[in-house]
């Protein structure tokens, strides 16, 4: 049963999982077993009301949570975007050297990309990657940003499908402090050059250079590497202008971005 109703889900046929889970519950058996493959349907079909009604047992403390693209998170949660960048895709390509000293060239293509704030009051940051707004859904970021497999199994999260997911934050944190939360930020998912240089360090330049970073915080993950510690510093953000969230543990910090 469980298997069926993971390949179901794979195969984006959630109708034919639940025919099933319905046959099995008719019966009397596997009760929570059964409650948690039903629980993981209704988070693929993003049912709010019937998934907030049923959670299984072993999930009861758990919350439900939408979770969107970009664009679809924008409008439920009024995001007012100000556009820093505007850029069109951009052919280029890397140079590798391998260990026995040869040199590859693999051709790269940059995506067109925009890069955009917006104000929130009450917007929650869990671990350091999971944004959730004040209204509730959580921001699922572009693939560029992040791997498919995204979000990262952690305590926090209980169970994710496509459209939602379910999140058991441990304690919670509130900052006072205006901050800048980036969408993604997984340098310590990666630890490598390109991951923080391209996608992470150039954002958060473009944002103290258009002075988005005046009066406010970066917010960054605990365990950096020195020298990625010392690039914020190179670009005029040194560590008493950074809110360090931990990211080992569950936690949910509540802030104005």
């Amino acid at each position: 049963m469980q298997l069926h109703t993971r390949a179901c889900l794979e195969l984006d046929q959630v109708d034919a999982a639940v025919a099933v889970l319905d046959q099995i519950d008719s019966i009397g058996i596997l009760g929570d077993i059964v409650a948690i493959a039903r629980d993981d349907c209704l988070l693929r079909r993003g049912d709010i009301a019937a998934a907030s009604r049923n959670p299984p047992l072993s999930r009861s403390d758990s919350t439900f949570h939408p979770f969107l693209d970009q664009r679809a998170w924008a409008v439920l949660e009024d995001a007012r975007w100000q556009i820093l960048a505007d850029d069109p895709a951009m052919a280029g390509q890397f140079e590798i050297v391998w260990p026995d000293g040869t040199l590859e060239n693999f051709a790269h293509e940059t995506p067109e990309s925009q890069l955009a704030t917006a104000d929130f009051s009450g917007l929650n940051l869990i671990v350091a990657d999971l944004i959730i707004g004040p209204a509730g859904h959580v921001l699922r970021p572009h693939t560029y940003h992040t791997s498919a497999e995204y979000p990262w199994a952690s305590d926090v999260v209980v169970a994710a499908q496509k459209r939602a997911l379910r999140l058991r934050p441990r304690s919670t944190a509130r900052s006072a402090l205006p901050v800048l939360v980036l969408e993604g930020f997984e340098d310590l998912r990666w630890r490598n050059y390109y991951h923080w240089m391209i996608p992470i360090l150039s954002r958060v330049a473009l944002a103290q250079e258009r002075g988005v970073l005046k009066d406010r915080y970066l917010v960054v993950p605990d365990g950096l590497s020195g020298w990625i510690k010392k690039t914020l510093s190179l670009i005029g953000l040194p560590p008493d202008r950074q809110i360090v969230v931990p990211l080992a543990r569950s936690c949910t910090l509540t802030m104005q971005c």
